[in-house]
């Protein structure tokens, strides 16, 4: 049986109540949906300018940010613009990597974070100062320093992968990697109200890796964007999940 909306609401705001304080987090917003769309959303505590967060104060989605990406690859797959087992090469005849050749590391490998990319050599824009402006292009060529194991021998997350189908994204779409998901996978959704890291500073709290720390502004991510640049609120976010639950 399904908890009515208010029995939600009310059980969440006890819950983050209590818990808040403890994970030493100035604020944050809780959505709940089901397949018919948002059940509750709410706002807890204040961000970093001390304003009240609520269903529509920006959050960075950091990581969130690679299943919109994957939904992206899978929308040109599903019309033919690219093959899933076909080499990254096919796409990005520049793509190199040191180790085996890239011309061994499909499209799926990059989904299935199979392709030899280890979690270190996605983590390059940790090194980026705030004020560089590197291109998603730039990045993913800057892959060919980067030594890699044997393609489809085992699972390693990393950013590399989702920098690289952001790539293939805009190479076989024409579109600029935030242009398509803005058009193409979002805004059907009526997820609207949406930004990326680099459009304009998140000030305030960051919390890198579970360690929270204050910070000015979020890491530069605007190279890294198809692996965790997009920013929006609860209410937004809840609406992108929602879609998952009925079918896609």
């Amino acid at each position: 049986m399904i908890a009515a909306p208010a029995v939600v609401a009310e059980r969440l705001d006890g819950f983050v109540a209590s818990t808040l304080g403890a994970a030493g987090d100035p604020g944050v917003a809780v959505v709940v949906v089901n397949s018919h769309g948002v059940v509750s959303c709410r706002g807890f505590g204040h961000d970093g300018d001390g304003n009240p967060v609520t269903c529509d104060t920006p959050f960075a989605l950091a990581s969130l940010t690679k299943s919109v990406t994957a939904i992206a690859a899978m929308q040109l797959a599903e019309s033919r613009s690219i093959e899933l087992d076909a080499p990254v090469t096919r796409y990005l005849p520049w793509f190199a990597v040191m180790g085996p050749p890239a011309a061994g590391i499909t499209v799926r490998d990059l989904l299935n974070q199979r392709s030899g990319f280890d979690t270190a050599s996605g983590l390059a824009y940790l090194a980026v100062p705030a004020s560089a402006k590197m291109t998603l292009e730039a990045r993913v060529r800057a892959l060919a320093a980067v030594r890699v194991g044997r393609p489809g021998e085992r699972f390693q997350y990393s950013n590399a992968n989702y920098d690289v189908l952001g790539a293939i994204v805009e190479a076989r779409s024409g579109m600029a990697y935030q242009s398509y998901v803005r058009n193409r996978v979002l805004a059907p959704l009526g997820v609207t109200r949406v930004a990326f890291a680099c459009d304009e500073p998140v000030r305030g709290y960051v919390r890198l890796f579970s360690i929270p720390v204050r910070a000015p502004r979020f890491p530069e991510l605007c190279a890294d964007a198809p692996a965790g640049g997009l920013v929006m609120g609860a209410a937004q976010y809840g609406r992108y999940l929602a879609a998952h639950l009925d079918a896609g």
